[in-house]
């Protein structure tokens, strides 16, 4: 299910603890992570495939900080904290607060209401996944988004969700 955190904004104390969950859950208790491991943990910290270009750029980086060539894409977790910490912040400058406006006035089509009732979002969510409409799903993702629970999403609510730890 969606896991949002409402109430909290992101920190650099909760990315951390975020890219260390990461770490853990793509290392297999190892004191680091391959290529395919890393480009898992990516995902999962950014909501993103990375790009060829990122992984070469990271395995120069690497190989820079050991001092050494190596063959092996293998990222040890002080260089993956280092590395996600500056790439999570990267985004994070890059995606400010036009950007969640303009999602708001999509799902709105282009309206400037600032709440959504479950009829709105059913009807949105039908539009933007047609091919996996599920209304109980729909129910489920509407109830997690709508944090005061008075039965309407408000843009407060939705930049929470936006700003959601991972």
């Amino acid at each position: 299910m969606l896991s949002t955190s409402h109430q909290k904004q992101a920190n650099p104390k909760n990315k951390s603890s975020h890219i260390d969950l990461a770490f853990r859950k793509y290392s297999s208790s190892r004191s680091f992570l391959t290529k395919l491991e890393f480009k898992c943990a990516f995902i999962f910290l950014t909501g993103m495939k990375s790009s060829k270009q990122d992984i070469k750029a990271i395995a120069d980086y690497i190989s820079s900080a050991q001092g050494k060539q190596t063959a092996e894409f293998i990222v040890e977790y002080p260089e993956f904290e280092k590395i996600m910490g500056l790439y999570m912040e990267q985004i994070g400058n890059n995606q400010g607060q036009s950007s969640v406006d303009e999602v708001w006035k999509q799902l709105n089509r282009g309206k400037t209401c600032q709440t959504m009732n479950i009829k709105e979002f059913s009807e949105v969510y039908d539009r933007v996944m047609p091919q996996i409409f599920d209304r109980e799903v729909a129910l489920e993702v509407f109830q997690e988004l709508d944090a005061d629970k008075d039965g309407k999403i408000t843009f407060k609510d939705f930049k929470d969700a936006m700003q959601f730890e991972l």
